[in-house]
């Protein structure tokens, strides 16, 4: 397949105007690669670069998010949770809409807890109970818990209300092997298990965005000691 075939469902999404957005940029870092990453297509970058991807316009303030790849199946950054913020490590997942990070109390039989960060409701000021309980099944796993409130910080927004998921069970070993601690779903809210705003759509709602449009810019340069991916809001 032409890689800017590939490209072209990517580029239909940068409809913003810079004069108007707000700018998150989110930068991924290049892990070390693995013996069964496969190399990635190295036209991809210089159709980028000659379509004028990869960068804000220079009118816009980005706020960068050190973002990390790992073998080239999963992509995680920073963010944070609570007040003050708890820093959790999340993918941005196109093809869901919840959020949620393991809890405190989850079950003590849930090995990835064992071996991620959890959330503690008890040392975040703002925190808000909700308790509907709440159960989510990808293709790679299943978890369960309950909804919960706080405020989530990504980039340089801080203080958006979000209702996120505190994991208590999550019988999958892609969770216990995975190099991130919860997934952030970037999804359509008709995707939302439970019904609840993904965080995409509050913060739009709460006017710490302007439209809730992202992209995706993958460049396959191994050379450049910059962050080689990136993640725009």
């Amino acid at each position: 397949m032409s890689p800017l075939l590939l490209l072209s469902p990517l580029l239909l999404l940068l409809n913003l105007d810079p004069t108007q957005a707000s700018l998150i940029r989110v930068p991924l870092h290049r892990m070390p690669p693995g013996p069964r990453t496969l190399n990635p297509p190295r036209a991809w970058g210089r159709a980028a670069a000659a379509l004028g991807l990869g960068g804000p316009a220079p009118r816009d303030k980005p706020t960068l998010v050190s973002l990390s790849n790992y073998m080239n199946a999963q992509y995680f950054g920073e963010i944070g949770l609570g007040t003050p913020p708890q820093n959790f490590s999340v993918v941005f997942d196109t093809g869901s809409s919840n959020f949620w990070v393991p809890s405190r109390t989850c079950s003590f039989f849930s090995l990835p807890c064992w071996f991620h960060r959890r959330f503690d409701a008890k040392a975040s000021s703002s925190f808000r109970p909700n308790g509907t309980k709440f159960a989510i099944q990808y293709g790679t796993g299943r978890l369960d818990g309950i909804l919960s409130e706080d405020k989530l910080t990504i980039g340089g927004i801080a203080g958006a209300s979000v209702t996120f998921g505190e994991a208590l069970w999550q019988p999958s070993m892609v969770f216990t092997l995975g190099h991130f601690d919860g997934i952030l779903g970037l999804g359509f809210p008709s995707l939302a298990v439970g019904g609840v705003q993904p965080p995409l759509d509050a913060l739009v709602k709460q006017g710490l965005l302007k439209k809730p449009v992202f992209s995706f810019y993958l460049n396959s340069s191994l050379s450049t000691p910059a962050p080689t991916f990136s993640h725009t809001f």
